[in-house]
């Protein structure tokens, strides 16, 4: 305590400063001034964002307040007595609110997903979840537990583009727990070729599951070897007749009697479905599309627009949209986009869809209203307005305004596709119109990411042939037979590229033989074949397939390789009069840039016209 003495003197130094005099001389002043002081503290602590909650390289990095940090502990507590308590659709919303505050704790993004799958309808929560599980994978550098999580959720959800997408570029690390839903989103998405090579990459490990079963059954019912059809096909109709997986026996089976055009077996397969009230849009989307191969368009149509189901996924809703055009519903396709637009939101299997229905019916006014629809959507993807600059660009372009189009390509060209079927829609779309270069610069861009995608393969092949690019035509279509040898086309765009190479006559051989095998009276394969022969130096071979082609009955670029590769075979022979009368059917701007240098090389042991030929591709 201070004597009277020191107060008086203090007072006096401090005369001129009034505060001062009131925290020394007066108790509840200084009390409530270090409250004041106390309290400023704490509400500077508590408001600005000055906590990063956001894991290194996450962009843009996240920061909270202390206060966003109380409440987001009080809404997960809260969110988690609601799951408790069973009210999923309550708890779900609790969970969006926390994530407002802090969108990158790991955590409460978990949570909101398991919300998801516990409410009653949760495919109308797929934007809500494509967004949030990319988010999560981002925050926790996609680690198996969340990966599971977020594979599960779309499951649930029926997103089976999306887990395909998910889980394609993950093939070699995948864990066996993950192989049942990834089989089962191949299937259901229609990529029986990969749902079959990965069957057989992992069967050794996949787990005893009778639903998963049913699966391969199916594929080998509908689309495996033709000798062991009729065994898988009589175990799938027994799992429909009878049994725990009736109901999706008969989903199956339907599937695979479209694709063997069995109108009775699905007609009767739908039918059990319906009464056992399991009945979905897309089974009957299924039938209507047996219908209308069977000619009975009219019936189909009445029938869809009858029928008051609704897709449960944005697939399902791609796939009426799709049937109603076939129909020629377009007003039906019109309003049932729509309300998947709303229903799922602008989901880039729809997007996508719709963008090629437009394109086909050549409807360019609506086609460039959804493209700046798109754009205007909150949170659009990269991928997506890639996408809409694209559908802008082929507007302009249906409608002869070239400028304009190639406008909205600069544009295009700025943004990353992520997206596969984005990408290859786009990539698709320049080359149907001409546009060889720009895909190529995209393909070359995502070509890490969708190298395992026979897909991939098959656009940038048709990219190099507009280009005339044999190098990448050759590795393209090289990557392409590889992937699978049965399929007759790229087996045939093989052996062209190494015709045109004319760097490997052997496997040109090879190639051409195997396809005449398979294709005996194929004019395309009979010319393929007699340009090997005259590769490897089999002339009169050569000559003797080729004279069995009437050039006449084939297109210009064909008989164009039918000439040169006669050509080659009379020189061998030496029949110099002959090859020279040949010599001025080629049509140049046909040839490839190997094919002209062999050409001009061998003018000079001929008389003209041959010797004057210049320029070429």
């Amino acid at each position: 305590m201070l004597d009277e003495d020191r107060k008086q003197d203090l007072a006096n130094r401090f005369l001129y400063f009034p505060l001062v005099r009131l925290l020394l001389f007066t108790r509840w002043f200084r009390i409530m001034f270090v409250i004041l002081v106390l309290l400023a503290l704490v509400l500077g602590l508590l408001f600005p964002r000055l906590w990063r909650v956001s894991p290194d390289g996450y962009h843009p990095p996240v920061k909270v307040s202390l206060l966003n940090l109380i409440q987001v502990w009080n809404d997960r507590r809260t969110a988690e007595a609601q799951m408790a308590e069973g009210r999923a659709q309550d708890s779900l919303q609790t969970w969006r609110n926390a994530l407002v505050l802090n969108p990158a704790n790991a955590g409460l993004v978990r949570g909101l997903l398991r919300a998801v799958t516990a409410v009653p309808e949760p495919a109308a929560y797929t934007v809500l979840v494509n967004e949030q599980a990319k988010a999560l994978l981002r925050i926790t550098q996609t680690n198996q537990t969340d990966l599971e999580l977020v594979a599960q959720v779309f499951e649930k959800c029926r997103l089976t583009y999306a887990l395909v997408n998910l889980l394609s570029p993950l093939e070699n690390l995948l864990p066996p727990s993950l192989d049942p839903a990834y089989l089962k989103a191949l299937f259901r998405n229609q990529e029986l070729a990969r749902f079959h090579q990965r069957w057989e990459t992992v069967q050794g490990r996949l787990p005893e599951d009778a639903a998963l079963a049913l699966y391969r059954e199916a594929y080998l019912a509908g689309w495996g070897p033709a000798d062991g059809r009729p065994e898988a096909r009589q175990k799938l109709e027994a799992a429909a007749a009878e049994g725990p997986h009736r109901d999706l026996a008969n989903h199956l089976l339907l599937q695979v009697c479209r694709q063997q055009r069995d109108f009775a077996t699905a007609q009767r397969a739908l039918n059990a479905l319906v009464d056992a009230q399991a009945d979905e849009l897309r089974d009957h989307v299924t039938f209507w599309r047996l219908l209308a191969a069977e000619g009975r368009n009219l019936e189909a149509a009445q029938l869809l627009q009858a029928c008051q189901l609704r897709p449960a996924s944005p697939l399902d809703a791609a796939d009426l949209v799709d049937l109603c055009f076939s129909l020629a519903l377009q007003r039906q396709a019109q309003q049932q986009m729509e309300w998947a637009l709303n229903t799922f939101g602008y989901d880039p299997l729809l997007c996508a869809r719709y963008a090629t229905l437009l394109i086909e019916t050549r409807d360019w006014n609506e086609l460039r209203t959804r493209a700046v629809q798109i754009r205007l959507q909150p949170g659009v993807t990269s991928s997506l307005s890639a996408l809409s600059y694209f559908m802008e660009a082929r507007a302009d372009l249906g409608e002869g305004q070239v400028d304009f189009a190639q406008v909205a390509l600069d544009k295009l060209s700025g943004f990353e596709l992520d997206d596969p079927l984005l990408t290859l829609t786009v990539v698709n779309g320049l080359i149907d119109v001409g546009f060889p270069d720009p895909a190529v610069a995209i393909l070359s861009r995502v070509e890490p990411k969708l190298a395992t995608r026979r897909d991939y393969w098959q656009a940038l092949t048709r990219a190099a042939f507009l280009q005339r690019n044999t190098v990448t035509l050759l590795r393209a279509v090289r990557r392409l037979y590889q992937s699978d040898p049965n399929d007759l086309a790229a087996a045939a765009d093989y052996a062209l590229a190494v015709i045109i190479q004319r760097a490997e006559p052997d496997q040109a051989l090879q190639l051409t033989t195997n396809l005449l095998s398979r294709l005996p009276d194929n004019l395309m394969v009979q010319v393929r074949y007699g340009a090997a022969l005259a590769l490897n130096r089999q002339a009169q071979q050569a000559q003797k397939v080729l004279g069995q082609v009437n050039p006449s009955l084939l297109s210009p670029p064909e008989a164009t390789q039918y000439h040169l590769a006669l050509l080659e075979a009379l020189l061998d022979l030496g029949q110099t009069n002959q090859a020279s009368a040949i010599s001025a059917r080629i049509e140049t701007n046909y040839l490839y840039a190997p094919q002209f240098q062999w050409l001009r090389s061998v003018a000079t042991n001929l008389p003209p016209p041959l010797a004057s030929a210049s320029g070429g591709r």
